[in-house]
Formats: C-alpha cells, structure tokens, sequence
C-alpha cells in the first residue's frame, strides 16, 4: 500500500510570464498525505453465542434483526440427560439435607445411645462415689470396689465413644449434605444451559440454528452485537503502520452508499501482524455515521497521516529522475536536488530544494 496526495483544492497559484511553454513556477495547494486502508463495518460487543451443552432446539424466541437485552432467551434445548440429572441430585439433596438435619433417624439413634450411655455412666459414678467412702472406711472389700470402679471407668469410656460416633456421623452427614447440594447446584446450571440467552443489550445479526436442529457444546448459535454503536475495522499494510497513531482522521468510503464519505478518527492499535496478509488491524470510530442496522459492509479508507494547506508542489512530469528539477538560473539550465513529500500520479510536493519563485524547465 502506498501513500496517497489528495490534491483538495489550488489555495494559491504564482502565475509568471514565461519564457516558452516548457516552464513554470511551483504552485502552491492544499495536500492531504494518507494511508490506504480496507476494511469492513462490524458493531461494538460483537460476539457469537455457544451453546452450553449437547441437545436439540425446541424453540426459538428470537429472529435475525430483533432487538435483544441482556438476560432475554434467544432459544431452548432439549436435553434428557440434564433432566435425569437434575431429579437425581435434587432427590439426593434432599435426602441428606434430612439426614443431617435434628430430625435425622440416624444422628437420632445415635443420640438415644448417647443418652442411654449417659445415663449409664451417672448411675456407675454415683455408685463409684458410694463405695469409694465405704472402701475408705474399710467396709467393703478391695475386691468390691475394683469391681465398681471397673464398671464406672468401663461406662465412662462408653459414653466418651458414643458421643465421638454421633458428632463424627453428623460431621459426614453435613459434608454429604454439602456435597450434594454443589451437585444439585452444578445438575442446574448444567440445565439452565440448555436455555440460550443474551449477555448483552443490542441486536441479533445472525442465527445459525433453527428449530429442531441437534446442536453439540460449543456450537455458535447466533452472532449478537450493537445496534446503534458501530465502527470501522481497517487492514493496514505492515509497511505503513509506522505513520498511524491514535487520533488520526480517517476519510471512509462505502460502496453500499455510492462512494459517500463517512468521517471517522483511529480509536485502536492492535500489537499483531496478520500474516496471512501482512497487515495490522486498526479501529476507527465515526464521527458521522452510516445508518445503522447492517454490518460487514466493505469499506476502503484513507487514514490522514499529515495536511499542509499550502504545500509547494510542481507536476510530476517536471520532475528529473526522483528527487531533482532542471530549474532555469538567469538563462542557463541548471540542476537542482529537491526534497520530496506526498505525490500522486499528477503532482509533487516540494518540502526544500526550490521556492515559489523558481521557474522550471520540464524535462
């Protein structure tokens, strides 16, 4: 891609009396220096929706051009495994939300036995505490009172064990319980999949499945995207991405809309080459819009890169190999080096090597 000279219009031109036909004075006009571009139109928030899980469509809300907001259904899926799955987890859930709830049958065995070794080990302390005073008071035999004192040391261990069972039992009984309600959360969610919604405010571009049709995880369905914020999406050759920057004006034109040119300024440089062919993607936003509603329109474009509205320039076929002019010095044909900036196919821009005033000799 090559630079552009626009030649907009002649501001000024310095007309002298010439020797013969072969001269002339440089001219001074307005030039714009550009970057050729091509491109398309694409709407803002542009992304395809994928379906979520495995299934098939039973019905679809919404057609290609509607408007859509964020949260609204585009279509349904079908899908006989998500539904077993769900009843599963819920029948699941709810069996262990009662296991571990106070009126748990197993937490309340385990409590009566608790109780029962409770009651057990008050029954062998206070008779411990009896015959520890007797023993003391050497009523009863040594015997007797290992006896009793065995009896209480065994239902006190008793109790400690049940009541280790029935805390450690309603431990697992929560961690099950919580379990399954992350299945029951997860069977869901996996169900609410199969229903396909929007995640943006805006407009439905394109629908790629329809009614009855099976579709697999990750399959796009639609292509959603603004519908009232659009932007340009320009290519720019590898060779020129040096001069763009930020903030240029961009001239924009659409064969949809017989060549009308649509302003626009870069809001976007992307840092990677598209090697497929050889260019770098930049954004441009319009300053004025085409109307809205239809994208992936084709656009060329011309990126204003510099603009000097009163530029030095000669005609090309003035010019001696690339850079120098044959000027005419008081009679005599001299050779002059000249600087050049933006041409086209019919004028030079001077930028240093003659002035205004210089009368030169074509070729």
């Amino acid at each position: 891609m090559k630079y552009i000279l626009a030649i907009i219009s002649v501001s000024f031109l310095f007309v002298a009396c010439r020797k013969d036909s072969t001269t002339i004075h440089p001219e001074i006009r307005s030039v714009v220096e550009a970057v050729y571009a091509t491109g398309y139109i694409a709407p803002y928030d542009e992304y395809k929706v994928y379906a979520q899980q495995d299934g098939i469509i039973t019905a679809v809300h919404k057609n290609e051009g509607d408007t859509i907001t964020k949260g609204d259904v585009l279509c349904d899926l079908d899908n006989d495994v998500q539904n077993a799955k769900l009843a599963a987890s819920e029948q699941s859930y709810a069996l262990a939300l009662l296991n571990a709830s106070p009126a748990s049958p197993i937490l309340q065995e385990l409590r009566n036995a608790m109780s029962n070794a409770r009651t057990k080990m008050t029954d062998d302390s206070v008779n411990y505490a009896r015959y520890s005073r007797l023993f003391a008071e050497k009523v009863i035999s040594s015997a007797e009172y290992e006896k009793v004192s065995l009896r209480f040391t065994t239902s006190k261990k008793e109790y400690e064990m049940s009541k280790q069972r029935f805390e450690q039992t309603q431990q697992r009984l929560r961690n099950e319980m919580d379990a399954v309600k992350v299945q029951k959360i997860t069977a869901q969610k996996d169900k609410y999949n199969v229903r396909i919604i929007s995640d943006i405010d805006g407009m439905i571009y394109e629908l790629y499945k329809k009614r009855g049709e099976s579709v697999r995880k990750n399959d796009a369905i639609a292509l959603l995207g603004s519908r009232s914020h659009i932007y340009a999406q320009l290519y720019v050759d590898e060779n020129d991405v040096g001069k763009i920057a930020i903030g240029q004006k961009v001239a924009i034109s659409l064969d949809s809309y017989n060549g009308k040119i649509f302003d626009a300024v870069i809001t976007k440089i992307y840092p990677i080459l598209q090697k497929q062919n050889q260019t770098i993607r930049v954004d441009a936003e319009f300053i004025t819009s085409p109307p809205t509603g239809i994208v992936a329109l084709s656009a060329e474009a011309n990126i204003i890169i510099r603009s000097n509205p009163k530029a030095l320039t000669i005609p090309r076929s003035y010019l001696q190999g690339k850079d120098s002019v044959i000027i005419d010095n008081n009679g005599e044909k001299v050779t002059k080096h000249i600087k050049i900036g933006a041409q086209n196919f019919d004028y030079v821009e001077v930028l240093s090597g003659i002035h205004s005033s210089t009368l030169i000799v074509k070729p």
